[in-house]
């Protein structure tokens, strides 16, 4: 079944969310319930996640993922924080980068951009 979400996932998850949508507070609800189950690249912070069948599933996102901007300490973009839903289910984490090194830990919260409205 994989192990529980890190703290550090966990955070990520939370602030990705953190914006008013169709299925935010159900896709919140999820994430003490979700399990980590591989890594895409070892090493790296992107994982595939399952949510227990009990958890309320959120309205369907088609295609995809809702996606945040990271930006480092100086504003300049270096990748995004990217939260995968599939039927209405948390299915993956994924950092992508922008600069040469791909990040081996996630971002800071102060780091994901929430674009307004």
């Amino acid at each position: 079944m994989g192990r529980p979400l890190s703290a550090d996932e966990k955070r990520v998850i939370l602030r990705i969310l953190d914006a008013d949508f169709d299925g935010a507070d159900a896709l919140r609800h999820q994430v003490g319930q979700a399990f980590a189950i591989r890594p895409w690249i070892e090493g790296l912070p992107s994982i595939d996640i399952m949510v227990g069948e009990t958890s309320p599933a959120a309205p369907a996102r088609v295609g995809s993922p809702i996606t945040r901007t990271v930006i480092d300490d100086s504003g300049a973009p270096i990748g995004f924080a990217m939260l995968w839903v599939k039927e209405g289910r948390i299915s993956a984490l994924e950092y992508a980068w922008v600069i040469d090194d791909p990040p081996t830990d996630l971002p800071p919260d102060e780091w994901i951009v929430i674009d307004p409205g």
